[in-house]
Parts: C-alpha cells; sequence; structure tokens
C-alpha cells in the first residue's frame, strides 16, 4: 500500500476524504500481520478415551 499509492498512482482519482480511509486501512494490515506473527500456538488436549 505504502508502494501502490504513491509510485503507482493508484490513488490519483482518489477523493481527499478517503486518506484518512488508506492509512487506516494500512494500519489495520500492519497490525493484523504483528498479532498474526506474535500468536503462540497452543498444544491440543488429548482426545478423550471411548469406552
Amino acid at each position: 500500500m505504502t508502494i501502490g499509492i504513491p509510485v503507482l498512482g493508484e490513488a490519483d482519482t482518489a477523493p481527499p476524504a478517503a486518506i484518512p480511509a488508506f492509512i487506516l486501512a494500512g494500519a489495520t494490515a500492519i497490525a493484523g500481520v504483528i498479532l498474526l506473527s506474535t500468536v503462540k500456538k497452543q498444544e491440543a488436549a488429548p482426545a478423550p478415551e471411548q469406552t
């Protein structure tokens, strides 16, 4: 996103009010990547024995 807007001109026709939405979308994407990279896997509980 930070490359696409200024370098490729993907937002040339976007209204000025859309700029905060672009910033929010970028921040959300970055936060999601950071959160997903820090999640630790939990070991699955053993299955109960069937009788």
